[in-house]
């Protein structure tokens, strides 16, 4: 009788063979089994309530009540899942040796099987079944791979192999368990059980993400497309990681740094060698790390170049900031860069699909582009022939007609930030200052701030608008000038203002006498 079943599962103070305690589920489960094993033609859900008038009949599931009354439902009309839920062939099982050296079958109870292998068998074949496969494998396995033959499972806090998982536990092939893997690995299904999350570090993981993205933009070189972030030269990843852990004590390892590095920077270069203009400090402390052997004199190496890397940052982060709030305050700052394009790029005629054109032997019409970025504003593009000298009076005429296109009736607001390369023979001289001076002294603007960044780090955003020039030149050719000047227009968004320059003001000249001689200006990186 399948009360006479039941009750000897419920005594011993609602404890399993294994002595775990039954909860409300667990019960209506050992219900199902003991009802759908043991059913009886003369029981049905009236006797049974009669019989145990105790007992609370609400917890048995519709399923259950159909089991009980001796209707099959056609879930179970299956020669499958009879011989599955069958409890000599469940004996039969675990009376063989397990293929593994474990002895997996010693340690599970036939009632455990069978709890496990009506989960499972009680559903029809198709999505839902492979679904619910899904979820026992995510409860009971340590590791999901698709094909692993040693993966361990644990059921009832008790581990087995794979085969005898499959075969016995679950009463289902290998195939089958492999497609229920897939299905999880291809995240077909919406599981119900809760799965940890892969991939991520928690806290400490985004901090470290945060101090990647902020090193990146404030220490890259940024490649000319935008995309590439190239470290500066002679910088390991050990070395950034070395960088971290100095900021941020308690931080990741080294292999989660790695980690997160390949999976998400992948844009992040770490170059051997500098590839545009080099600095000389970063260089000069590369040679000397690589050749020192005492380890306490590599160190202060390292700090010294440390500190070197750190003054660049520094001075990307303020170029940064003036940049921000000129855009956020256009009525109160200007702020502009200024810098020249290689001028081999642009030599006319220009063809970009004939290497060997006639008269390609002949001399070219050497061009030389000037470029601006006005934040907030818009680009110029100055273009001379080299008939003209590329000094502070080409520099400073180009920056007095931006300054007049950019006034509105003849007023600029109060502040003027300049960006300037930091080379003397054209921006950082007695002559540039002078007109700055000037400018302040005859209330054009109430300050102007000249700054530079360091020689071998000053590749900015203006570098990145030649960039747009040269891959336009890659794809058409500029044949004349008003060629090349359709071309620097149509490769800029928004469009720039181009313009030839013809001649310049001798600005120099015109100081020269009013000027005092100005000692170690090559030092300071800004100027008020």
């Amino acid at each position: 009788m399948a009360k006479d079943f039941l009750f000897n599962h419920f005594n011993h103070e609602n404890c399993d063979e294994s002595g775990v305690l039954f909860n409300e589920q667990r019960k209506r489960d050992f219900l199902y089994d003991s009802l759908f094993e043991e059913r009886d033609a003369g029981d049905n859900e009236k006797e049974f309530i009669a019989e145990n008038p105790d007992f609370n009949h609400k917890v048995l599931s519709s399923t259950t009540r159909c089991l009980a009354k001796g209707k099959y439902p056609k879930a179970m009309l299956s020669k499958r899942r009879a011989i599955a839920l069958d409890k000599s062939s469940v004996k039969k099982k675990l009376s063989l040796p397990c293929s593994c050296a474990k002895n997996c079958q010693k340690q599970f109870s036939v009632q455990e099987i069978l709890y496990w292998r009506q989960r499972i068998h009680c559903i029809p074949a198709g999505e839902e079944r492979i679904k619910k496969l899904a979820e026992m494998i995510q409860l009971c396995a340590i590791t999901i791979r698709k094909y692993e033959r040693d993966s361990l499972y644990r059921i009832n806090q008790k581990l087995c192999c794979r085969h005898f998982f499959t075969e016995t536990v679950l009463g289902i092939s290998i195939p089958t368990l492999t497609r229920a893997k897939r299905a999880i690995q291809e995240n077909r299904h919406d599981l119900n059980v809760r799965t940890p999350r892969v991939g991520t570090n928690g806290v400490r993981g985004r901090v470290c993400e945060g101090f990647i993205a902020a090193y990146m933009n404030a220490a890259c070189d940024r490649d000319p497309t935008g995309n590439i972030f190239r470290m500066p030269a002679g910088l390991t990843k050990l070395d950034l990681h070395s960088l971290y852990q100095t900021i941020h004590k308690d931080g990741i390892g080294k292999s989660k740094f790695y980690n997160i590095l390949d999976s998400k920077y992948r844009n992040l270069v770490f170059c051997k060698n500098q590839r545009f203009t080099k600095c000389t400090d970063c260089h000069n402390f590369r040679c000397l790390i690589e050749k020192e052997q005492d380890t306490q004199i590599k160190s202060d190496y390292i700090a010294m170049r440390n500190l070197h890397l750190k003054e660049q940052q520094m001075e990307r982060e303020a170029y940064y900031v003036r940049r921000g709030q000129a855009e956020m305050r256009p009525k109160e700052i200007l702020s502009l860069i200024i810098d020249g394009m290689d001028q081999n790029k642009t030599d006319l005629p220009h063809y970009c699909k004939w290497s060997n054109p006639s008269g390609a032997g002949q001399q070219k019409l050497r061009t030389h582009i000037t470029g601006s970025i006005v934040h907030g504003r818009g680009k110029y593009f100055f273009i001379d022939h080299g008939q003209i000298p590329h000094d502070t009076n080409l520099s400073l005429s180009c920056l007095m007609k931006i300054l007049s296109n950019e006034s509105h009736n003849g007023i600029l607001p109060p502040t003027l930030y300049v960006q300037l390369d930091n080379t003397a023979r054209e921006n950082k001289n007695k002559y540039f200052l002078g007109m700055m001076a000037y400018l302040v002294k005859h209330d054009f603007v109430k300050e102007v701030y000249m700054s530079f960044l360091l020689v071998g780090h000053t590749h900015e955003d203006v570098d990145q608008c030649f960039s747009k020039i040269s891959q336009k030149l890659k794809e058409k050719d500029a044949l004349t000038m008003p060629n090349l000047e359709a071309l620097i227009f149509n490769s800029q968004t928004p469009q720039p203002h181009v313009s030839k320059v013809n001649t310049v003001w001798n600005i120099s000249g015109w100081l020269e006498p009013f000027i005092n001689q100005v000692h170690n200006i090559t030092f300071p990186k800004m100027y008020r």
